[in-house]
């Protein structure tokens, strides 16, 4: 029987610290592995006659940053005895992480939220509540506003 697998998804931001310490402890109460992922999304300015307003050494620069930023955290979750494994996605992140989890036969996701409202949540929506509609498995949503002790 295989290992069940938690889904850690991470933004590099103070949401995903807090998601970080969640994702440890609901791997300890499950003895699962948790696969961290990060999907990469970076909206491409198109200009007429001009084509892609970025360089490709943008792109190559921040998936390498990105990289290394998800192997800190990663690295995290070994060093708390965690069996883990990173991912470095490239698309819309709440289909990334909904399409992934599905891949991996994830039994929770685990995810942070930047907590917007009004105008600036019509304008940049959220990737939470997008990842919850189209989960395969349930989702915890952590915020750094609020102390994630999901212990027992």
């Amino acid at each position: 029987m295989s290992k069940s697998c938690i889904v850690l998804a991470v933004d590099f931001s103070k949401h995903s610290e807090t998601c970080v310490a969640a994702a440890i402890q609901m791997a300890r109460d499950l003895d699962a592995r948790v696969h961290v992922i990060h999907a990469l999304h970076i909206p491409v300015l198109i200009v007429p006659s001009y084509e892609a307003v970025y360089p490709e050494s943008f792109f190559e620069d921040t998936r390498k940053l990105s990289r290394n930023q998800l192997d800190a955290i990663t690295a995290q979750l070994v060093e708390a005895g965690i069996d883990t494994r990173s991912h470095l996605a490239e698309g819309s992140p709440a289909n990334a992480i909904a399409a992934f989890a599905s891949e991996v036969d994830a039994r929770l996701i685990v995810m942070g939220t930047h907590g917007h409202t009004g105008l600036k949540h019509t304008f940049l929506g959220s990737v939470a509540e997008r990842t919850v509609q189209g989960a395969p498995a349930p989702v915890l949503i952590a915020s750094s506003q609020v102390p994630c002790d999901v212990s027992r």
